[in-house]
Formats: structure tokens, C-alpha cells, sequence
């Protein structure tokens, strides 16, 4: 649960909590996700976040610069808000072909490249998709996140980020709001490693090979 005012519950209830009533009745859920809730329904087991093999081999380290990950149509409104932090040095990635600048060097997107700067950055600036997050926080690194308001599940994502204290988030990026975000990286710093994520890729793999063999078995004695 997360705190939300009134157009913030408008939206949710009109979209995405409509989606999850659309389920089907079921017996068991799977959830995965950054940060452990607080209690759980008995049909519900819990699993932190998977990470993959690129990013789980590599050591945290922490050079000075700050990798930055968005679409498109993100990088537009960041990219000039950048600019303006020239003490700073940002290395982008983009699928997009853009020319690098003074203390912006652009880097096309290659899956090795991205794992191995990701976990040498400082911090990593990007949209609240739960795979970036749960990345970031395995390897230590603070978050700075702006996404609309309209997309709930990366909106959500951010309040919870910004409740944990593992970064700071916004709607529109803003010159003020990652001047607050670059002056409290060591308390986000702190915040993550408190944090007890710690990737539960084969135990998740375990409990879901297990769900499947004690569905298949009745199913297949009434086959037979």
C-alpha cells in the first residue's frame, strides 16, 4: 500500500484496478518484486525481483559518472535539463543515434556495454520500470526516476522508490528536483544496502517447477 491522493485513486481505480478484477478466480500467485510487503495472502508465495545473468556476475563499483537510461521521447525532456549539471558526467544509451556533448557522452545500446556501466556508475537516472529498479538496487546504485503520472504501474514504482528512500522521482525532470537527488546519495546509498534485496531467481524457478508438477500430475491421471 502506498499513500495516493484522490486523482491519483481516480486513475487507479479506473484503469488498472479494473485489469487485475478481470483475472479469473485462481489458486496460486507468483509475485516478484523489489521490496518485500508486509503481509501476503496464503495462495500468495513472494520472490525478490530476478536478475539476470549480466547484471548478477558483475562486482558494484562506482566511477564518477552517472548512467542514463530513457525512451526516446524521455531523452527529449531530460537531455536539456542535463546540460545545465556540467560538473557532472552522464553517459547515455539510446537506441537512437545522438551526438554527444560536453559532459554528455551517448552510447549505442549493446547488452554487455549497458551490464558493465551500470555496475561501475555512480547512480542511475531512468523510468520506473521495475527490471531498472530492481537492477539498480542489487548493485547499490540510487535512482532517479521521472515517468507520467498517467502510466500507473511505473508512477506506483516511483512512490515506492521515493518511500524507501532509494531515490528521488518526479512527473517532468526538473533542475531542482536532481539538484535534491544528487545532494542525498549517500542517504539513498544507505537506504538500498538496509535493504535486504537479494535476487531469488532459482528458488522462484524451484517453487514454480514445483506448482506445475502438482498440477500436471491430476491432470494427467484424468487423461489417462
Amino acid at each position: 500500500q502506498i499513500e495516493m491522493n484522490l486523482q491519483e485513486k481516480i486513475k487507479y481505480s479506473l484503469k488498472d484496478r479494473s485489469i487485475l478484477y478481470s483475472f479469473p478466480r485462481i489458486d496460486k500467485m507468483v509475485l516478484i518484486n523489489f521490496f518485500e510487503p508486509k503481509r501476503t495472502p496464503k495462495n500468495v508465495n513472494f520472490f525478490f525481483y530476478p536478475i539476470r545473468k549480466e547484471i548478477s556476475s558483475l562486482k558494484q563499483k562506482e566511477k564518477d559518472f552517472f548512467l542514463v537510461y530513457f525512451s526516446e521521447n524521455e531523452l527529449e525532456k531530460i537531455m536539456p535539463v542535463l546540460k545545465h549539471f556540467r560538473e557532472k558526467k552522464f553517459v547515455v544509451f539510446s537506441g537512437k543515434k545522438l551526438h554527444t556533448q560536453e559532459n554528455i557522452e551517448v552510447r549505442p545500446l549493446e547488452k554487455q556495454e549497458f551490464a558493465r556501466l551500470f555496475s561501475e556508475c555512480k547512480g542511475v537516472l531512468s523510468h520506473a520500470g521495475i527490471t531498472v529498479i530492481s537492477e539498480a538496487v542489487f548493485l547499490h546504485k540510487p535512482l532517479y526516476l521521472f515517468t507520467k503520472k498517467s502510466f500507473f504501474e511505473r508512477h506506483y514504482n516511483s512512490k515506492v522508490v521515493m518511500e524507501k528512500n532509494f531515490g528521488y522521482a518526479e512527473s517532468t525532470p526538473t533542475i531542482s528536483g536532481l539538484n535534491h537527488y544528487f545532494s542525498n546519495l549517500d542517504s539513498y546509498k544507505k537506504s538500498i544496502r538496509s535493504a535486504g534485496f537479494v535476487p531469488q531467481s532459482k528458488k522462484m524457478t524451484k517453487h514454480v517447477l514445483k506448482l506445475v508438477k502438482s498440477i500436471a500430475k491430476p491432470a494427467l491421471g484424468k487423461a489417462f
